[in-house]
């Protein structure tokens, strides 16, 4: 996560019901009626920011920081989920990496990518991250599928109990 971005970004807040009953053309009031106050209002606003600075404001800074996360999802969840290791016969296929990417995404209360998008990028990020290029021969129950060597989640044991469900051993 960049610093620079979290420099420019500033989280607002608003915490306050909105209306329930809208005035038609209320912009257009409240600037016949109140205009010299609201720019006195603006200007004081601006004043004090360029003295003081933006308050430090805690929980706005977590928000900020979890929508950068967010905003790069599949590069947070192989950062932070994925290793690389030495053993090429332990592997990992594409569905099983974008299953572990969709339950990450849901536990950190996130949307994931669409599939087709969740897909390239997840083997896009492998490549940088890790440069492993994908394989066509990784084996589950019986089938051969696309995946990556010297890849695996941490601290998990593989679980192919998916495929042996939709891949039944004859």
């Amino acid at each position: 996560m960049s610093q620079a971005w979290l420099r420019r970004i500033l989280w607002i807040p608003f915490e306050k019901p909105a209306v329930q009953v809208r005035i038609p053309d209320f912009d257009k009031v409240l600037l016949k009626e109140e205009e010299p106050g609201i720019l006195n209002w603006m200007i004081q606003g601006a004043i004090k920011l360029i003295t003081n600075g933006i308050p430090e404001n805690v929980k706005a800074r977590q928000r900020v920081e979890q929508l950068l996360r967010e905003s790069d999802s599949v590069h947070g969840f192989l950062s932070t989920e994925v290793e690389k290791v030495t053993d090429t016969n332990c592997a990992i296929t594409c569905d099983e990496l974008h299953s572990a990417y969709e339950q990450w995404c849901g536990n950190n209360d996130w949307h994931p990518l669409p599939l087709h998008i969740s897909y390239r990028k997840l083997r896009d990020e492998v490549s940088s991250l890790y440069n492993v290029s994908q394989a066509h021969d990784i084996t589950r129950a019986g089938r051969t599928l696309r995946g990556y060597r010297g890849l695996r989640l941490n601290h998990r044991k593989p679980d192919y109990s998916l495929y042996e469900e939709i891949y039944p051993v004859d």
